[in-house]
């Protein structure tokens, strides 16, 4: 019998992952990968759950799904694989992991991704630009806590007024990788991001649901049924003293067991005005 001979694994060409595909994350306490495509799946089922509540699951759905896009790119790899021991010091493109720790942008290309592919159904349409705007920054800002649009300062190598969001949108390949993540992301991640972004409703139903918080209450106020007009003092309702210093929130929601406005001892203290 002919002797068997291991099958030879082949290096990956340039500008592909290893056959072993993304990592997003490495536990060490068990020597688990956490691979990419699970994360980024996991993610976006968690956010289109939590987004459930605002009537806006595909939007939250999306987000989660390209929060993390950019670590497709080899430059992450190359770090994480370096960072865990699963790259080998000799190797090319072995990295000093602890220099990179935090320097390596992987939120951007994702909010580049769902930016570019929106703005370009949108033409003129000016709540479809709003929509994408509030969506990448939702990407971008996922570490950082909601980035600036408008320069307030000179931080950052800016300037006041600054148009930033702009300035991250156009962020350069070398530095943002886009086309490099989406030519290694996953069919099934990318083919779900295209169903998203490609949904005639995703638009509306953001809308739609902004508008359902922001618009009056029917009834409220002192101005019929259109909820125009003027609503109560603060510090009253419905002919009932609420006391200084009560949230808003409790009187709105009649949390609160209030007594007739003359029968209060601290009517003075808390007189209208």
């Amino acid at each position: 019998m002919a002797e068997e001979r291991p099958t030879e694994v082949l290096p990956p060409a340039e500008g592909e992952l290893p056959p072993s595909g993304a990592l997003a994350h490495w536990r060490a306490v068990d020597a688990t990968p956490h691979h990419l495509r699970d994360h980024l799946k996991g993610v976006g089922s968690l956010t289109a759950s939590f987004a459930t509540k605002l009537s806006l699951a595909e939007a939250g759905e999306l987000i989660g799904l390209l929060h993390d896009f950019g670590k497709y790119s080899l430059e992450f790899q190359a770090y994480i694989r370096s960072a865990t021991g699963l790259k080998n010091p000799d190797e090319d493109d072995y990295v000093d992991a602890d220099s990179l720790r935090g320097k390596i942008d992987h939120s951007t290309a994702g909010a580049q991704h769902v930016w570019s592919r929106l703005m370009a159904a949108a033409g003129s349409d000016q709540k479809a630009m709003i929509a994408a705007q509030a969506l990448a920054l939702c990407i971008a800002s996922h570490h950082s806590g909601l980035i600036d649009s408008i320069g307030s300062d000179g931080a950052s190598g800016g300037t006041f007024g600054e148009d930033r969001f702009s300035r991250r949108m156009t962020k350069p390949e070398d530095r943002v990788h886009i086309e490099e993540a989406r030519r290694n992301a996953d069919a099934e991640v990318l083919a779900r991001a295209e169903e998203l972004l490609s949904n005639q409703a995703l638009i509306g139903s953001f809308w739609a649901a902004i508008e359902t918080r922001v618009s009056p209450r029917s009834g409220e106020g002192s101005g019929g049924s259109d909820g125009v007009g003027s609503a109560p003092h603060p510090r009253t309702s419905r002919g009932r003293h609420i006391p200084k210093g009560t949230p808003r929130a409790l009187v709105a929601r009649g949390h609160l067991r209030v007594k007739r406005r003359t029968d209060c001892p601290t009517r003075r203290r808390c007189a209208r005005g």
